[in-house]
Formats: structure tokens, C-alpha cells, sequence
């Protein structure tokens, strides 16, 4: 093959391995340069890899002037004997049900019709796509300015599953010089000329003006660094795939990290290594940043337990040196709060325990109870009736004689309780004011003093207290 253009789009696919021996292509061509480019290279390559070919256009119902560019697509397709499937749609009304805007349902459109026509030439079927280099060093720039990582700064990959980028290789300007040396008609989308669209204005007043004024090799470069964090990040997740299998364990849909294994590791595998515990919990994520990490990471070297809650319902649980993964459904079975009414009664609770109390006047020779699960306290201290519940927000418990008052969560961290038992932990409270903290102490303003004259015991007869 002596086209060196050609000649060039060829070597990359080797040396990507975007195509083999036998292979089924459905391409999405539009009728603009790169993607009538595309045909043209896959048509000229067919014979070599023995391709079945399917060309797919897709008609928006945006412009007027997409039929003549789709019926130009059918004539090519017609001339080479490629097969040939037009897809129109009414994007605009369609934005408009779903509440997205037209550049997104369209890129939605678009590749579900590639996917549908993927399914109808058999498994296996890839689908071409016509990114060049200059698509990558936009996206490359949109992933900069919006925040991102390694991973985001390589932009579009030269594979992604089924879909293959060839001319990822060839810059805008090779492409159209290639089109008119070769006398190859194409068309202009003229939306593609205006701002109205964020890509369109860092490639007008961004790309371009590097290009002229900074560098004339501005997007090859670009593009080359794109490749090398590309190299970057593959040894990065094998490194993490390594770190994984010998600090992690998965149970009960909980990812298990072993912190005290990491103090070697540089912050950024580790950051890597929690990035994968994220995507292996809602693979689907896309809003988590860097605050989010400095979030765990702030978590997990703090000497007492907590927790975070992140985007997509992902709970991050830290204690006794291990970080949890996990997604809260919101389903976890909540403690209906029980009133203590009457002068006495009996609960049966599903925290694995039974709670009975009664209320009597001081008997001549009381004495205080020492039993951990059997508390009694001065009924008349207790202003309203009290309730059997968990923690809530605004929970406070005297802690001397001269009732000085601390917030329950903060005491749960003196304690070391445990943030998976702190919401599994019951107590008898009196609003906000903590009678006992069931399996711990006692309020100190509800104790038994001299002038007591009504008590109120409480019995509690555990299964499996925690906490």
C-alpha cells in the first residue's frame, strides 16, 4: 500500500489491535470529512482483513440539510457495495421527554443505533467511530477544565469494548487534505462552525489559537501525552489489581481494606486502590473528586471510628483499622421507638433483646441494683414518659453530679463504640436528656438519691447486646 496516509491509519490499528482476520464493522458515517475519511480507509482495508462491512446514518431532525448528507452516505455505500441502514429521529421532542439536552440524546441515538446494527451482524460485531486527534485533545481539555484525573486527561481510547477509534492517529487538518488530494467529497456541518456548544469553543478559541500562536504541533503532542499517561495508568492498575488482592476482602457486600497494609504506599496507588473499592461497589459513578478522597483518607488516619456518606448512596465505614465499602439502600431496618407507659410492660425487640420495666413506690430497705442489664432510677426525674430508642441528633447525657451534659455521639467516641453499633445501640431517654445508655451508664440527673420516692426499674433480657 503506497498511501501514506493510509499507510499510517493501518500501522495504528496493528499496533492497537483495533481490527483481525474475519472481523464485522458497523460504522458510523455522517457524511462530514472524518467519518466519510473512514469509510473510505476501512473499504480500502477490507479485503486485507476480509471485513463485513454495515455503514449506519442517523438523521437528528435538527437540520434540514442531514437528508442530502445521509443520501450522499447511501451513493458511496452503494458504489463500494457496502450495506447501508438509515436511523431518523426526532431528537429535539425526544430531549425534551427525557429532560437532557440535544447534544446528549443524540450521542444516545447515534450509538444505539450502532449497538442495535452491531446485534444484527452477530456477537462479536465492532463498531467504528470516527475520533481524530484533534476530538482527543478537546475532550482531553473539557476533562482538564471540569476536573479529572490521569485517567480522564488520556481522553478517548483507541478501544473501549466493542468500539474502535483508527483515526485517533490522524489529525483534522491530515484528514481534510487527504479528502480534497483524493478528491473525495464531504460536508460541513455548520453547527460545527459556531460556539454554541462547549467542545466547539475549546477547539475555535482554544485549540485553534495554540495551534497558530503557541505551538503549530500543539495537538499531536497533546495527544502523545495522552498516550503516555495512557501507558501511565495501565501500570497504575496493575499495581492496584496487585494491592487489592493482598489488603482487600469483599463480605456481605462489604469491601473490606486492611488501612495498617497501605503505610508503605505511595498516596496516589492508594487513592487508585480506593477509586477501584468505589467503582467494584456502584459501578456506574461518575461525581467522585479528589474532596471525596482527601475525605477518606482523612477517615482512615484518624485514631477513633467514623463514617461518610458519598455520591450514589456509597457508605464508607472506618474502625478498628478497617475501611468498609458499601451501599446504603436505605432499607436497613430502623428501631420504632418505644414508649414505657404504665406501670409496667414488656417489649420484645429485633435488636436481639427484651426490655421489661416497671414503676413502684421505694420500698424501706432499697438498695441500688449493681447488675449490668438491670437499672433502676428516680421515676419523678423524668419529666415526660420514657422512651425506649436508638441515637438521634441533639442527644445529650449528664456526666457528673453537677449535671454536666455531654453529647451522646461524642461520648459514643470516648467509649469507642463501634459506628456500625451506634444506631444499634438502645437507650431509655427522656427527650433529648439520656436516662441509660443500654449495656454502658446511666444518665447521672435520673439517679437514685435520698429523696426518691418512685422508681422506675428497667430489665433488660439480651439474646445479643451490641455494643
Amino acid at each position: 500500500m503506497t498511501d501514506p496516509f493510509i499507510n499510517k491509519i493501518s500501522e495504528y490499528i496493528v499496533k492497537e489491535e483495533l481490527l483481525k482476520q474475519n472481523d464485522k464493522v458497523v460504522l458510523g458515517v455522517s457524511g462530514g470529512a472524518d467519518s466519510v475519511a473512514l469509510l473510505f480507509v476501512l473499504n480500502t482495508l477490507k479485503e486485507q482483513y476480509n471485513l463485513s462491512l454495515l455503514v449506519v446514518s442517523v438523521d437528528h431532525g435538527l437540520r434540514k440539510e442531514a437528508k442530502e448528507e445521509c443520501d450522499y452516505v447511501k451513493s458511496l455505500c452503494d458504489k463500494m457495495n457496502v450495506p447501508f441502514v438509515l436511523k431518523s429521529f426526532d431528537v429535539e421532542k425526544l430531549s425534551k421527554e427525557k429532560g437532557k439536552g440535544t447534544e446528549e440524546t443524540g450521542r444516545r441515538v447515534r450509538y444505539d443505533s450502532f449497538t442495535e446494527a452491531a446485534l444484527s451482524m452477530g456477537e462479536g460485531t465492532k463498531i467504528a467511530v470516527a475520533h481524530n486527534m484533534n476530538d482527543l485533545c478537546e475532550t482531553m481539555l473539557f476533562h482538564l477544565f471540569r476536573g479529572t484525573g490521569p485517567k480522564g486527561l488520556c481522553s478517548i481510547l483507541p478501544k473501549r469494548d466493542n468500539i474502535i477509534r483508527p483515526l485517533l492517529c490522524v489529525e483534522r487538518k491530515e484528514i481534510e487534505e487527504w479528502l480534497h488530494k483524493s478528491d473525495i467529497k464531504y460536508y460541513t456541518d455548520q453547527t460545527n462552525l459556531t460556539d454554541d456548544y462547549t467542545r466547539n469553543m475549546i477547539r475555535h478559541n482554544i485549540i485553534d489559537y495554540a495551534v497558530n500562536n503557541i505551538n503549530s504541533g500543539a495537538v499531536s503532542h497533546m495527544a502523545n501525552t495522552a498516550m503516555m499517561l495512557r501507558d501511565l495508568t495501565d501500570f497504575v492498575d496493575m499495581k492496584t489489581e496487585d494491592l487489592y488482592k493482598k489488603v482487600c476482602t469483599k463480605e456481605k457486600g462489604e469491601i473490606i481494606v486492611d488501612t495498617a497494609l497501605l503505610e508503605k504506599e505511595s498516596s496516589f496507588v492508594v487513592r487508585s486502590l480506593y477509586k477501584r473499592c468505589i467503582d467494584l461497589t456502584v459501578p456506574t459513578n461518575r461525581d467522585i473528586t479528589i474532596k471525596h478522597f482527601e475525605a477518606i483518607e482523612k477517615l482512615s488516619l484518624g485514631s477513633e471510628s467514623g463514617e461518610l456518606n458519598l455520591p450514589y448512596g456509597i457508605h464508607v465505614l472506618y474502625e478498628a483499622g478497617k475501611l468498609k465499602f458499601k451501599v446504603f439502600s436505605g432499607n436497613e431496618p430502623e428501631f420504632e421507638p418505644v414508649v414505657l407507659s404504665g406501670d409496667e410492660g414488656s417489649v420484645t425487640t429485633d435488636f436481639g433483646m427484651t426490655v421489661k420495666w416497671r414503676v413502684e413506690d421505694r420500698p424501706k430497705d432499697f438498695r441500688v441494683l449493681k447488675n449490668e442489664y438491670t437499672k433502676c432510677f428516680d421515676y419523678d426525674k423524668i419529666l415526660n414518659r420514657p422512651i425506649l430508642r436508638t441515637i438521634k441528633e441533639g442527644d445529650r447525657i449528664t456526666v457528673n453530679a453537677g449535671l454536666q451534659t455531654k453529647k451522646l455521639s461524642d461520648y459514643f467516641i470516648d467509649e469507642k463504640i463501634p459506628c456500625s453499633q451506634r444506631k444499634k445501640t438502645l437507650l431509655i431517654a427522656d427527650n433529648e436528656n439520656i436516662v441509660w445508655v443500654i449495656g454502658h451508664r446511666i444518665g447521672e440527673f435520673a439517679k437514685i438519691t435520698d429523696d426518691t420516692k418512685k422508681i422506675l426499674y428497667v430489665e433488660v433480657i439480651k439474646e445479643d447486646i451490641h455494643g
